[in-house]
């Protein structure tokens, strides 16, 4: 890892954390990011000393974040901050902690994507016109992260040594330097000897178990970039971490248990797993309300009036009833008829104006802005989500406009 240009007001901070996650054991790649934060961080403060950071300097470079990025990205870099800062108070360099009335971007839980059985045989199934050493690597690559669920600075790192095609099974280093014991199945294996009984015309020095054409090792923008150039059979942007999702999600389609998977994929907390549980539950659903006879016949008595959008989703998720009666829901609303949409409009209108009229936000307990319903930091929320939003809108526009030219 190249170390980067510290400035010299934060040379012995920025130092000393680097060293705190080094003998902590945080991998390279782990620490790079850390430092990358920081140095941003620093750049926006004009270069001032990080230790003299006020609790308004961090607030206002959070807001910043949210304008240029995503939420997600957003709350890593806050995290980073958090470790920071915390990291000085116990160190002694600072009396009291910046981050602690600092809020950390609201995230939703977004499910993984995958790919269905169909969509990986043909993903898997599918070469390109290469070199056939080449080609066996890179069907050995994309076999290994599917049947081992691996990721790809794991797959980067793989020691020769540590295969073992007999038992079939690979010893993976993962996060935090952790071992793990990854199983291959027997296509998996297949497809390894076939390169392995290559390998040697290309290196017969190197520990790794994946190099490159000369012999060097092979690099994490190569693997992307390997598994980029079969989304084309399926017509997905295919990315690693995306089979070994679709590993997970099949595992437990077939019965597989929720520590086993865990163990698998390598999770610290069964907690990170079991998002594959809501993902199945979604597949299952869908399987059910597709092919049980009672569901679809029931969707066929009822003869809802829907638009053809409203009746492949209506195919897929059972009748669009009422969230709250049995009628259909109307036109402009997915969960609730028009009487109770109309209601509901009602009771957000009451109680918006009794807000209006004790001064509070219309999403939190603090005072509002004069002449607003919103508080000063969700007013600046909102209106960074209405200008990513029009961005978003224009750049689809030129990509719509170019694609018909």
């Amino acid at each position: 890892m190249q170390p980067k240009a510290i400035p010299a007001a934060n040379d012995g901070a920025i130092a000393s954390f680097t060293e705190y996650l080094r003998v902590k054991g945080s991998s390279p790649l782990t620490i790079e990011a850390y430092q990358s934060d920081l140095l941003q961080l620093s750049a926006f403060l004009g270069h001032r000393q990080l230790i003299k950071a006020r609790r308004q300097d961090l607030s206002r470079y959070v807001g910043h974040l949210l304008s240029t990025m995503t939420a997600r990205s957003a709350a890593r870099k806050v995290a980073t901050f958090r470790q920071f800062f915390k990291f000085l108070l116990m160190d002694g360099r600072i009396a009291a902690n910046p981050m602690l009335r600092v809020e950390s971007p609201k995230i939703g839980k977004a499910l993984p994507k995958w790919l269905a059985i169909s969509e990986i045989n043909t993903y898997l199934g599918s070469s390109a016109n290469e070199h056939e050493y080449l080609t066996r690597r890179n069907q050995a690559i994309l076999e290994l992260f599917y049947a081992a669920g691996l990721r790809v600075s794991e797959m980067a790192s793989a020691k020769l040594a540590d295969l073992n095609l007999h038992d079939r099974y690979l010893t993976v280093w993962g996060k935090g330097n952790k071992e793990r014991i990854a199983p291959v199945g027997h296509t998996a294996a297949d497809a390894l000897r076939h390169y392995l009984a290559q390998r040697h015309l290309f290196t017969q020095n190197s520990p790794l178990l994946f190099v490159g054409r000369t012999g060097e090792q092979i690099t994490r923008q190569r693997l992307w970039q390997i598994v980029r150039a079969r989304s084309k059979a399926i017509g997905r942007n295919v990315g690693p971490h995306m089979l070994r999702h679709s590993a997970a999600t099949h595992m437990m389609d077939n019965g597989a248990d929720l520590r086993t998977v865990q163990t698998i994929l390598g999770h610290v907390e069964i907690d990170t797993t079991q998002v594959y549980t809501h993902v199945t539950m979604e597949g299952t659903k869908k399987n059910y309300l597709a092919h049980h006879p009672r569901a679809t016949l029931k969707h066929r008595q009822m003869n809802l009036d829907l638009g053809k959008a409203a009746q492949q989703q209506s195919a897929s998720f059972g009748p669009m009833l009422c969230a709250q009666c049995s009628d259909s829901v109307c036109g402009e609303s997915k969960w609730l008829c028009a009487l109770h949409l109309q209601l509901s409009r009602e009771s957000n209108r009451r109680s918006r104006e009794r807000r209006r009229l004790i001064g509070m936000c219309a999403h939190c307990p603090n005072p509002a802005v004069r002449g607003k319903l919103q508080c000063a930091r969700h007013l600046q929320l909102a209106r960074e989500a209405a200008r990513r939003y029009e961005m978003r809108k224009r750049e689809k526009k030129r990509l719509d406009q170019r694609a018909a030219a």
